[in-house]
């Protein structure tokens, strides 16, 4: 079981190179830090020759949103995207210092707890707290993580499977971004069963 959440999976494409990384330059917007969206793509981040580096844009801030990496390798028809999903570095190390911290006051507190310090037993709630701060921290991980996830892995198949003939359905009426989450991130107004 891995302690901190990732995936990795690969999508295969008889697109040329050139095409596929010609259709991610103009999905992708640049990445902004302090701005709204253009309204071009749901993605933004950087995009090489060799592969990108995206996240995708919310309307809200989550420390846990996936960085999407990808890499182009060669196919049997075409192209195949290797796809790594992980956490920010930052957001490891918050979990990571948290967990540390906290696990370290609820190792201290064992001989309080079971009164070998020469006082009274505090009993094994005084345990009970660090344990229960380190699950909640990692369930927020997983959960925030996993919720994201679990949207932008079809929406990339999606989008890589069927570049050509969807590139224009990323981008809403007038070049405006459909801001609707479940429109948007399920694909329900283009009919994808995702």
């Amino acid at each position: 079981m891995k302690f901190l959440p990732s995936d990795t999976f690969e999508i295969e494409t008889n697109m040329p190179l050139e095409a596929i990384v010609a259709a991610f330059d103009e999905m992708i917007e640049p990445r902004r830090y302090f701005c709204w969206s253009s309204g071009r793509g749901l993605f933004q981040g950087e995009t090489s020759r060799d592969g990108f580096r995206i996240t995708r844009i919310i309307g809200c801030q989550n420390s846990f949103l996936p960085i999407i990496q990808g890499k182009y390798l060669p196919g049997v028809d075409g192209v195949k995207v290797a796809i790594r999903m992980g956490l920010h570095p930052l957001a490891i190390a918050f979990v990571s210092v948290w967990c540390g911290l906290v696990g370290l006051t609820g190792f201290l507190s064992v001989p309080t707890a079971l009164g070998w310090n020469g006082g009274e037993s505090s009993g094994w709630l005084i345990i009970l707290i660090p344990i229960g701060m380190i699950g909640f921290v990692w369930a927020l991980a997983w959960g925030a993580y996993w919720y994201e996830a679990s949207m932008q892995k079809p929406m990339l198949i999606k989008m890589i499977k069927g570049m050509g003939a969807r590139q224009n359905a990323l981008v809403g009426r007038d070049g405006a971004r459909w801001f609707g989450h479940f429109w948007v991130m399920r694909g329900h107004q283009l009919g994808w069963n995702i």
